[in-house]
């Protein structure tokens, strides 16, 4: 089975974006790490969303989707096999 675990957003100004989501969306404070100006939130269902603001001039990913799965050798293998 294969489920969505998490996602990382990079954000502008990650306590604005906090208090955003919290306030309008429900989620809620997993862990706060403001000396690395990160925080994950959570859904109802397990679901983490990780905002981060990077250091300025940092290169960063823009958004990074993470999928759980029970083998991830076993997946990879499947993967491959079908060139993917």
């Amino acid at each position: 089975m294969i489920r969505l675990n998490h996602l990382a957003l990079v954000v502008g100004n990650y306590g604005r974006s906090r208090d955003w989501y919290t306030r309008n969306l429900g989620l809620k404070v997993e862990f706060d790490m403001p000396e690395r100006n990160t925080v994950a939130l959570q859904d109802d269902s397990g679901f983490t969303l990780f905002l981060s603001q990077p250091d300025e001039g940092a290169a960063v990913a823009t958004c990074t989707l993470t999928f759980e799965v029970d083998d991830v050798d076993a997946k990879h293998r499947e993967l491959a096999a079908r060139g993917g």
